[in-house]
């Protein structure tokens, strides 16, 4: 979640941090607009989850690369020139969707790590960039995301939806799957068609532009979920159940 003079720019991590907790959603608004930011943390586990999500990116790269050589075709890398972890400004990000754009009018190729940007008229602004879009016929292209699952999650598939949207606006036309490589050998790449899930996305993120365009009004609790384990707020909201004695810390009890 970011700010521009001019709108809240979400992206497909938030659409995902939404689903597993809406009240991650209500910290990361309010920190946005002035209020408090989460307790910096050196977090080993999530080092080391992006550290294999990389390996596992590379290692999908390089085969998807050998393959589509076998038929006369490129991965052209969009994103070549940046940095890792350097943040895009609005107008970069513009720059960089223009380039997506050009490059899927002219098809035919693979394309890695392509920057989606679109400014609605709400006041909201959607940025994404995929991992693969990849061409199936001369119009039409498909979006892949690599994730260390061994199954496609609910969050991976949100994801791709987006980049999906995206696609469809530039394209004026859907594509039919959405497309998880898994971190499994034996379940690799799941595909997934676009108009089974696209309901249960539209759901999601109407939720969650509803909630930004009314500011997160009233209060908010943190409820302990999965997602904690790997959360920039978790010692935040531990220290917010400590003091209220939540029934989270006594053994055998579970908030299901």
């Amino acid at each position: 979640m970011q700010k521009s003079s001019t709108s809240i720019i979400l992206s497909p991590t938030d659409l995902a941090n939404h689903l597993a907790c809406r009240h991650l959603s209500w910290l990361n608004y309010h920190a946005l607009h002035g209020g408090p930011k989460p307790s910096k943390s050196d977090d080993e586990l999530a080092d080391i989850l992006r550290l294999y999500g990389a390996q596992h990116e590379q290692k999908y790269l390089a085969e998807l690369t050998a393959k589509v050589a076998e038929l006369g075709q490129e991965v052209i890398n969009l994103d070549a020139d940046r940095k890792d972890g350097d943040p895009y400004g609005v107008e970069t990000l513009r720059d960089r969707a223009q380039v997506t754009k050009e490059a899927l009018a002219q098809g035919g190729n693979v394309l890695y790590q392509p920057t989606f940007f679109r400014e609605d008229d709400n006041g909201i602004a959607w940025v994404g960039r995929a991992d693969f879009v990849v061409p199936v016929d001369s119009i039409a292209f498909e979006p892949e995301d690599t994730k260390l699952a061994r199954i496609a999650k609910v969050n991976a598939v949100l994801q791709l939806c987006s980049y999906a949207e995206h696609l469809g606006k530039i394209l004026d036309k859907d594509p039919e799957y959405i497309h998880v490589v898994t971190g499994s050998v034996e379940e690799g790449k799941v595909s997934v068609r676009l108009d089974e899930v696209s309901a249960y996305y539209r759901r999601i993120k109407e939720d969650l532009e509803l909630a930004v365009l009314e500011g997160f009004t009233g209060p908010s609790e943190p409820i302990p979920v999965d997602f904690c384990t790997i959360c920039r707020w978790n010692k935040d909201c531990n220290r917010t159940w400590r003091e209220m004695d939540h029934l989270s810390f006594v053994a055998g009890l579970s908030n299901e």
